[in-house]
């Protein structure tokens, strides 16, 4: 369109051509003539048309703007490009005539490249404050309606864009973000958008494996599906599929989004739902991907999912189903209303059994995994978040608190183990997210709460507390989850699957027949999973509940939720993931450097260091002088040592950490095995001397919780 044309149509448009019936609202939105982002627009919107940060209307309604703010024309894509250049190359004291100088291609050109554009070439065209903006602005949410008023503001004193949209790259256009319907379960139409899963994974690899390591050659990926309820006060819920990288022993960060379902329920088909999801990845399968120059193999690593996902995905029956055991063709037995699973040792079921549909009562249909050509019992490991956190352990409490007398804590006790919960307050070490709290809000504990409870707080808080009975039945149910979370006790997994094999059958006498529940049975088959996957921790849905979390923070309004969150993430996509990453772990303070040479003779090896750190991380953990619950670490030589100060070595690079040894170790318990077999030890007598150890030497971060005049050093197991 020529701008003659456009001058012509913003006539038409002006006021005097609108019905005085129009006019008479002062909003924009309802007069139906906006929503551009002229500023007469931006400023005459009513309370109750306040613009959102999703403004889909805005492109829907772009074309009936009048307005021109510094010769715009919105209802072209000739004005639509002018904005854009003049938000790149107009400042204070700089400002030329477009039309004289860009043609129509060059325009079209310039568009399209600041869709498109890397954060290089954008932080050209703006002063550097700009990328800085960009960044500050995705990591808090910044809102586009603050962050223009704050454009605006700077605007005046640096070269910025002036629209939020130009500064965060964010896609213009609700068609550009590839929504199509899809029908719900309910029988209500429901959005899709698949955002592909080789694009999706190639941008967790810049985050998983930075330039300086190399990408392995065959790479395993791990997928997750679980609905994500949105709104308290309706339905509607996001069906994400998400991805990771497999590493065992590794627990990465990196979460990468496939594709989501919005509706008011699950998706209606699940073949409809995976079909671009599975149709990627057997091309993935066979052909690979190209990273770096390098071409990497792709395998399936599996689904990590809870049970009403496996349920959805494999076609089978629920966890409330007769058959509905999903690693054993065990049936179920009703018992006082309650579904029970009291067979240990039923046939396991096999990948081949499940495509030839061996049972039929398991079934529900044909799963579109089965195109994927992989076995659909070993490819589902259970998920310890779901099944021991969420189901065994919070079950267990609830028997001890509201259970029959028999079971039933009294109210002093319940108050004797709040108490020693709050003391371990100032000892809970910084990779803990949350703090210990009070056993009567057990109903609103988290999953990482009962997990801290389980593997770390729930000998010390039970002991002398519970029954012996039933506390030695805890304690295997403690040895055997520790073994199977470590990376160092991987010898010791058929000890554990004995365990918990032993502490599902004395379930029935302690805790009586309808105890004997889906989560309780699926215990015995936990094992076989970590012998597949590794520890608990790399399949657990930890990492994928995270990542919901923060898909559902991208949302800022109840309208249009799925085209709110692809605008965010085109947001996000498009800085890059250094500009993201996260402050440096180590903090040096130069002075105390500089005074190194002053230390006693005890401490001439660390002559070579000559900078002093107050926080650095090894191995993935945070260690800090200056907290007291962040200094202390188990050696290799299975010693705890507190750690004094830390040193490093400008040029090489190297840490050493000044410490002090705990002189007396000794087992903790010594049922259903010696807790130094699991590095578990109660310490006391700090030693007066130091000791100076390589930061090699540390095998893993300890938490020190007080116990009657000593403490109990818990390696941590689930960073």
């Amino acid at each position: 369109m020529l701008v003659s044309d456009v001058d012509e149509l913003a006539a038409t448009q002006s006021p005097e051509h609108i019905s005085p019936s129009v006019m008479e609202s002062s909003c924009c939105i309802c007069t139906g003539s906006i929503l551009c982002d002229c500023e007469a627009c931006y400023v005459t919107e009513c309370d109750s048309h306040i613009r959102d940060d999703s403004f889909e209307s805005n492109n829907d309604h772009f074309e009936t703007c009048w307005h021109t703010d510094e010769q715009m024309s919105g209802n072209s894509e000739h004005g639509r490009h002018e904005a854009d250049v003049e938000d790149w190359c107009e400042s204070e004291n700089e400002s030329f005539d477009i039309d004289d100088q860009l043609t129509d291609e060059d325009l079209s050109m310039t568009y399209n490249d600041c869709e498109t554009a890397s954060a290089n070439t954008f932080l050209q065209k703006f002063d550097e404050i700009a990328g800085e903006l960009a960044v500050w602005g995705v990591k808090h949410r910044v809102r586009h309606t603050a962050l223009k008023e704050l454009l605006q503001i700077l605007g005046k004193h640096h070269k910025l864009p002036k629209d939020p949209r130009t500064l965060l790259h964010t896609v213009r256009s609700i068609s550009d973000l590839g929504l199509r319907k899809m029908q719900g379960f309910d029988g209500c139409e429901g959005e899709y958008v698949y955002f592909g899963l080789e694009k999706e994974f190639k941008r967790s690899l810049d985050t998983d494996f930075p330039k300086e390591i190399a990408v392995p050659p065959v790479i395993s990926l791990l997928f997750n599906v679980d609905g994500l309820p949105l709104y308290k006060s309706s339905g509607k819920q996001f069906w994400p599929i998400l991805g990771k990288v497999h590493k065992p022993n590794i627990i990465p960060d990196s979460i990468f989004t496939v594709a989501i379902f919005y509706g008011s329920s699950k998706p209606k088909s699940v073949d409809e739902y995976l079909r671009d999801f599975i149709q990627e990845l057997i091309h993935l399968r066979q052909v690979g991907i190209t990273f770096r120059s390098q071409h990497v193999k792709i395998e399936i690593a599996g689904f990590s999912c809870d049970a009403p996902a496996r349920s959805f995905l494999k076609c089978i029956k629920g966890h409330t189903g007769y058959f509905g055991c999903e690693k054993c063709t065990t049936r179920g037995k009703s018992i006082d209303g309650r579904l029970t699973y009291p067979e240990t040792d039923a046939e396991r079921r096999t990948g081949a059994s499940f495509k030839n549909q061996t049972q039929e009562e398991h079934h529900k249909g044909v799963s579109a995994l089965i195109a994927l050509d992989i076995d659909l019992i070993a490819a589902f490991p259970l998920d310890y978040m779901h099944l021991l956190c969420l189901g065994v352990m919070r079950k267990l409490i609830i028997n001890w608190m509201r259970g029959s007398l028999q079971l039933r804590l009294s109210s002093s006790q319940i108050q004797m183990c709040c108490d020693r919960l709050s003391e371990f307050i100032p000892h809970v070490c910084t990779e803990f997210c949350r703090k210990p709290r009070s056993l009567f809000e057990i109903d609103r504990w988290k999953a990482s709460e009962l997990r801290n409870f389980l593997m770390y707080y729930g000998p010390l808080v039970l002991r002398s507390v519970l029954h012996d009975e039933l506390y030695h039945h805890f304690m295997i149910l403690f040895v055997a989850v520790r073994i199977l979370a470590s990376s160092t006790l991987a010898h010791m997994h058929a000890y554990a699957a004995n365990l918990l094999n032993t502490f599902v059958l004395q379930l029935r006498k302690l805790y009586g027949e309808t105890s004997l529940i889906y989560n309780m049975h699926n215990l015995i088959h936990l094992a076989d999973d970590v012998i597949a996957f590794g520890p608990l921790d790399t399949f657990s849905c930890f990492p994928f509940e995270n990542k919901l979390g923060c898909i559902k923070k991208q949302l800022r309004s109840g309208s249009k939720a799925l085209a709110q969150f692809c605008y965010r993430k085109s947001e996000s996509d498009w800085l890059p993931s250094v500009m993201l990453a996260k402050p440096v772990v180590m903090n040096t303070n130069s002075e105390r450097g500089a005074s190194l040479c002053g230390h006693q003779a005890y401490n001439c090896e660390l002559a070579d260091f000559d900078e002093h750190l107050e926080k650095v991380s090894v191995h993935g953990l945070s260690f800090d002088i200056c907290k007291h619950a962040d200094c202390y670490a188990l050696t290799r030589s299975s010693d705890v040592v507190k750690i004094q100060n830390m040193y490093r070595n400008k040029v090489s690079g190297k840490v050493a950490l000044h410490c002090k040894q705990f002189l007396v170790s000794e087992d903790f318990f010594t049922y259903p095995c010696d807790s130094d077999t699991l590095q578990i030890l109660k310490v006391s007598k700090l030693s007066s001397s130091c000791c100076v150890l390589n930061a090699e030497d540390v095998q893993a971060k300890c938490m020190l919780l007080p116990w009657k005049g000593y403490h109990v050093a818990m390696p941590l197991i689930h960073c």
